[in-house]
């Protein structure tokens, strides 16, 4: 807008305030006294409309812009409650009530239903600090577990079978795994590699931790290999597989011996990044000709 627009804009509005004094001034005369005060009411619910319907706009583009999409709504509803507050108060004023008793009487009621909204209180604020500080976005890959107590949304698991070949047993924690597609200020949505949409209420985000999982996805296979088998060969023949040009970061392998037995030893493939699926169809491809027994896939 030019500068000569709002100067426009301006002058026309202070004409059109100037009219309606000027108009409201001869009703005043008109109307008897016992009548003015709902004249008086009047407008100042009319004015405190048009004050927030004007202001409303702009505190959500500088709080969408400054927080995100979540942080502007609760700008616009924090407003909302701060306009209406004062809107009644004044009417409450004219007509004579003592706005002070009025809000000492309600305070009981206010901490009760504080604390019956307490959750989604919780929910709310933690929705507006997620949206500040930004630990994840819409778009990325997390993994979301509760390790502590506070919360009976997920729970620890323990391992209860004595050590032994072939597995890796050990305490982990159950959580959720997916990717951000949306963010409100009540609620995490986070969609799952088979299209299972899990809802998480914000305030749970407080008891556990959130890991960025990234781009790089990875995927592992462990084979059981007879000890006839030269590891060094084995390892050469794998790499040369698998490591040929997809060292650039996002794509990498990694080749372990993971586990040993009597007359076997197991071997451990990861590999990251988009090319993975073809890298693991050339792992097995090698493995096969060394006899090698698969022992199950597991991917990311």
């Amino acid at each position: 807008m030019s500068p000569g627009t709002r100067i426009a804009y301006l002058v026309l509005a202070l004409a059109v305030i100037a009219s309606f004094l000027y108009y409201y001034a001869r009703i005043v005369t008109v109307i008897p006294g016992r009548y003015i005060v709902y004249l008086d009411a009047a407008l100042v619910v009319a004015s405190s409309i048009v004050v927030l319907r004007a202001l409303r706009p702009v505190v959500r583009g500088m709080a969408g812009r400054a927080i995100g999409g979540s942080g502007a709504s609760l700008a616009t509803f924090i407003l909302d409650s701060v306009v209406y507050f004062l809107m009644a108060a004044a009417v409450l004023s004219l007509f004579g009530i003592n706005v002070y008793q009025v809000i000492l009487g309600s305070a009981f009621l206010a901490a009760v239903l504080g604390l019956a909204t307490q959750s989604v209180l919780s929910n709310l604020l933690t929705g507006l600090m997620i949206e500040v500080a930004r630990p994840f976005r819409v778009g990325d890959d997390v993994f979301i577990s509760t390790a502590t107590s506070g919360s009976n949304y997920m729970t620890f698991q323990y391992p209860v079978i004595a050590p032994k070949y072939f597995s890796s047993d050990g305490m982990y924690s159950q959580g959720v795994r997916g990717r951000v597609v949306n963010i409100s200020l009540n609620y995490t949505y986070l969609q799952s590699a088979d299209g299972t949409l899990t809802v998480i209420p914000n305030g749970n985000m407080v008891y556990g931790a959130v890991a960025l999982l990234g781009k790089a996805r990875a995927s592992a296979i462990r084979y059981e290999v007879p000890k006839s088998v030269d590891p060094v060969k084995l390892r050469s023949s794998l790499e040369g597989a698998l490591c040929a040009g997809i060292q650039d970061g996002e794509n990498r392998a990694e080749i372990l011996i993971d586990e040993t037995t009597l007359n076997t030893y197991v071997i451990l493939i990861r590999l990251w990044g988009d090319m993975r699926e073809q890298a693991m169809n050339r792992a097995m491809a090698v493995m096969e000709g060394f006899r090698a027994r698969p022992m199950g896939l597991n991917s990311g």
